[in-house]
């Protein structure tokens, strides 16, 4: 349920655009035949109801900044589908190339993991739930006036007459009728059954229902209740029109309307009302009605031809040469344990793709032949997976056609998965420096120690696949860290596998194999350093002292803690450690449990609640403990996006002042 619901947020965010595109068309429109405002919609209604689209360059989502950059790529699940850029990530996925930072071993051992009930869920819960409401809302008050409607008398063909109708109106989809009330007679009567036997010729009914329909499925979307309301406007408008067409009074019609006149706003599939859709602008509309010619028709039925093909179009995307496919399909391998992960390039035909990746299996004494991803639907940005383990052979084979017939093949040994960085550098562990740039400008040095998470990077960048990598055309943009170490310095690079080795007077480019960046792995290290040189960890803790000044252990004890976490707040942009918002709450832990019997008296145990705005998503990442949730609370002065978490502590008074020690999450 939650695909589909991030599927209907793309779709709806697409249509915003369409529906802006098409209010700027009707301004365009606005002195030609309402019919014409009234066709443009379909194009919101298709953007509404369709996934897919053909693709063009005419595409309105071909203009920028809709239009995706060369050569991105996606996080798995996209985001606005018909633009092509993930603008809505869903959460969980990772490719081969566009990472999250790896959780440390340490890390994973305090607890750390994904938060077990994801925005998605939620989002589709409440979705769901607004969506059934409003649906049955309309079906309650369609059931309710089918009722009412009990006593009508047939007049004419589907033409009813009942003492409980006060303004007329159609009521069906298929085999719809006509209901007016008994006083209506002569000229009236005749235009009002001239206005609602047009509606039911255009098969108004149906497209209304198709429209409630929609919105009941978009209904959290602003401008879809807009789109809605406009197209009701359009629809009565044009019938209007109709009718004064056919030599209509608009004296006697408008007369007519506004006795009609209903301030009914709820949105119902049906009926529909000859009152409704603005009574006021229709009346106007009706004033100033003359014969359209036929120079005014042309244009504006070719601006709604232009309009529909525009909005229902997907941008043409382009196909770039097989060679290039073949290369990006190459470099988007990645290595992780025993499995390999590749990509199929996002700009280039997924039908064109012919893969065959076979190879041997021994274990013990059995030996045979495999082959993988047999009968595959290959899917451009996909990521593929494939078992490494017990494989003494495995080869991909691709070939790719072009449209003159050439063929071009790529044969990949899957096993060779590079070299790993400490046999392609000789780098010691001796005065290490980690240098974060941002901008290209030196932001910190810090140097690389071996606490908490040292070892662990050290060992997880040397042990890392690398392949030899050409010169890049440009340094990759962002940021980057360098590491600096006996003579030996790398540079890595953000959102980029690449990592530059400079030895000497020699420069080498090396392409990060695995599933993490380099950058990913430095920044972590960097960020650590960073975080225990401003006082985050224990001996930070044990510097800080809360002057005495007769306030009382809990005012204390929330005066430590948010000393302490504040740390978060002056970090380097970027950080896993970065918060822009801390706020600390704590209360007395003592309950007359026995494990408090032997503490001291000037010894007081408290909760700790931090409240925090992670900067980034790394820094989200890294937060989310086992105890980490949404922020739960009502306070007005906590921003949007706030997490919480509980930690446990002790604040003692001493001759020196108040001291205190965080212990974690439990006693």
């Amino acid at each position: 349920m939650e695909q589909i619901f991030v599927k209907v947020l793309n779709m709806s965010a697409a249509a915003s655009v369409v529906i802006a595109v098409v209010l700027i068309f009707r301004l365009l429109l606005r002195r030609a035949p309402k019919k014409y405002s009234y066709l443009l919609w379909l194009a919101v209604a298709f953007r509404l109801l369709c996934p897919v689209s053909l693709s063009s360059v005419f595409s309105v989502f071909a203009l920028q900044p809709l239009r995706p950059a060369e050569g991105s790529m996606t996080s798995g699940v996209s985001g606005l589908e018909y633009i092509s850029y993930s603008a809505i990530p869903s959460s969980g996925t990772v490719s081969a190339i566009e990472q999250v930072p790896v959780v440390p071993q340490a890390a994973s051992a305090a607890g750390i993991h994904e938060p077990a009930f994801s925005w998605e869920t939620a989002g589709a819960a409440l979705w769901i739930v607004g969506a059934v409401l409003l649906l049955s809302i309309a079906l309650f008050r369609y059931i309710r006036l089918r009722r009412r409607l009990f006593t009508a008398t047939r007049l004419e063909g589907n033409v009813w007459r009942s003492e409980k109708v006060a303004s007329p109106f159609i009521l069906g989809v298929f085999r719809p009728r006509i209901y007016v009330p008994y006083w209506l007679e002569g000229t009236e009567l005749q235009y009002v059954l001239q206005h609602e036997k047009h509606h039911i010729r255009r098969h108004d009914p149906f497209f209304q229902l198709l429209a409630f329909c929609l919105l009941a499925l978009h209904w959290f979307n602003p401008l879809c209740w807009l789109a809605f309301y406009l197209m009701s406007r359009d629809m009565e408008m044009s019938c209007d029109e109709y009718v004064l067409g056919k030599g209509g009074s608009a004296k006697v019609y408008g007369t007519l309307l506004l006795s009609f006149a209903s301030h009914h706003h709820f949105p119902l599939p049906s009926p529909i009302r000859f009152g409704e859709g603005d009574t006021h602008r229709r009346i106007k509309n009706i004033l100033r009605f003359r014969p359209t010619a036929r120079w005014v028709t042309v244009p504006a039925g070719l601006l709604v031809c232009l309009a529909l093909a525009a909005c229902a179009l997907n941008p043409s995307t382009g196909s770039i040469s097989e060679k290039k496919a073949l290369d990006d399909l190459e470099k988007s391998l990645a290595w992780e344990g025993d499995q390999v992960f590749f990509t199929l390039p996002e700009d280039y035909p997924a039908e064109r793709w012919n893969i065959h990746i076979a190879g041997r299996l021994e274990d013990g004494d059995m030996s045979m032949s495999v082959h993988e991803l047999e009968g595959e639907k290959w899917e451009a940005g996909k990521i593929y997976t494939l078992s490494l383990a017990n494989r003494t052979q495995l080869t991909l084979d691709a070939v790719l056609t072009d449209g003159e017939g050439e063929e071009y093949t790529r044969s990949i040994d899957l096993l060779e998965k590079g070299e790993a960085l400490g046999s392609l550098v000789e780098m010691g562990k001796e005065d290490i420096q980690l240098t974060l740039f941002q901008q290209g400008e030196k932001v910190c040095t810090y140097a690389g120690s071996w606490e908490a998470n040292g070892e662990y990077c050290y060992n997880s960048l040397l042990q890392m696949p690398f392949a030899a990598a050409d010169k890049p055309e440009e340094q990759p943009a962002g940021d980057a860290v360098m590491l600096e170490s006996d003579g030996v310095t790398l540079t890595a690079f953000q959102d980029s596998p690449l990592l530059l080795v400079e030895e000497g007077k020699e420069k080498r480019w090396l392409w990060s194999r695995g599933l993490e960046t380099p950058y990913g792995i430095l920044r972590l290290w960097l960020d650590e350093e960073e975080f225990f040189a401003l006082g985050g960890d224990d001996q930070g803790q044990a510097a800080i002292r809360i002057p005495d000044t007769g306030q009382d252990a809990l005012q204390a004890a929330e005066e430590f803690c948010t000393r302490f976490e504040s740390i978060h707040l002056k970090v380097s942009p970027g950080s896993s450690k970065a918060y822009t918002f801390v706020r600390c709450q704590v209360e007395s832990a003592l309950k007359g449990g026995a494990q408090f019997d032997d503490l001291p008296q000037n010894t007081l145990p408290f909760y700790l609640t931090t409240v925090f705005v992670p900067e980034n998503q790394r820094a989200l990442d890294f937060s989310m403990a086992g105890n980490t949730q949404e922020y739960q609370g009502q306070d007005s002065d906590v921003p949007q996006g706030a997490y919480e978490y509980t930690r446990c502590g002790y604040i003692t008074r001493t001759p020196d002042g108040w001291q205190g020690q965080l212990v974690g999450t439990g006693w």
